[in-house]
């Protein structure tokens, strides 16, 4: 059982490197969709609203929200290949990071789009933007910096874009983006933390289970090996090892078998031979003789 207490042994000292990357994984796996499906929404919600919107705000907010897409798509792309490459997936790390960034300056500019005057028009946005951001960050749970690459850009501007209208309401709530920013880092910690320990417990069953496939392979190559020493050493006490025939005890075990068989239809007869003087070639030359 040596084996599988050293497979237990290295389970309980998971790398963490290992880790960090499956759970950086999992994440991407649920925000990179998210990110694709949901960037569309600002040039739908630009278009119903264009009437009542800046030209200028509006044409750098698509255009934000493009290269946000196309950051997102690239980035997918290349996590897809890198998985389909026998890969961890985490290659295009850095590209997926600053897609997300982009992501989180399209939704966070939201507020610097409708007319800061427009108390309505300004608190649908942040409705829109901070629902985003709270999706965003649930998508994250499971990776610490993709949490922060989306939800400070986001709240951060989208924060400042209220605060600077200089209105009561509006200011309060961009302080309460920024607050529940601060809260919902909380709960991502122990979030997070969950997700990482449910990973160390995937991986110590992962390596128990091969630790004991390994032990049942040898524990079967013992067992044969077990079986062919055996069926030497009965070889061995009923043969002769020079001739490969039936020794004494071998000759004698055939002649009882025969003889249990032994019918008067079918009767049993046993020939004796005897070598003249092959004792004194045995005793002289041995067994080479």
């Amino acid at each position: 059982m040596d084996g599988v207490q050293g497979n237990r042994a290295a389970g309980d000292d998971i790398d963490d490197a290992r880790v960090h990357d499956l759970a950086f994984v999992q994440a991407v796996r649920l925000l990179l969709p998210g990110q694709i499906a949901g960037l569309p929404l600002i040039a739908g919600i630009g278009i119903v609203a264009r009437n009542d919107l800046g030209a200028m705000p509006l044409t750098v907010w698509w255009v934000v929200a493009a290269v946000a897409t196309i950051l997102s798509v690239l980035a997918w792309v290349l996590h897809r290949q890198d998985l389909t490459a026998g890969g961890s997936g985490c290659n295009p790390s850095t590209l997926i990071h600053i897609s997300t960034v982009a992501v989180g300056l399209a939704w966070g500019f939201a507020l610097f789009v409708p007319d800061s005057h427009d108390a309505e028009r300004m608190l649908t946005f942040a409705v829109f933007t901070y629902a985003a951001g709270a999706f965003g960050m649930l998508l994250t749970s499971a990776s610490t910096s993709l949490f922060i690459c989306l939800g400070l850009p986001l709240f951060t501007l989208a924060s400042v874009g209220l605060i600077r209208t200089g209105d009561t309401g509006e200011i309060c709530v961009g302080a309460l983006g920024l607050s529940y920013f601060v809260f919902a880092g909380l709960v991502h910690r122990l979030a997070n933390r969950g997700i990482t320990e449910s990973i160390k417990a995937n991986l110590r069953m992962n390596d128990l289970i091969a630790g004991l496939a390994a032990e049942h392979e040898l524990l079967q190559d013992a067992n044969a090996a077990q079986t062919e020493l055996n069926s030497q050493l009965s070889h061995q006490a009923t043969h002769d090892p020079l001739t490969g025939l039936f020794n004494r005890r071998g000759a004698l075990d055939a002649l009882d078998a025969a003889l249990a068989e032994a019918s008067s239809d079918a009767p049993v007869g046993l020939l004796y031979l005897d070598l003249d003087r092959f004792k004194h070639i045995n005793d002289t030359l041995g067994h080479r003789g």
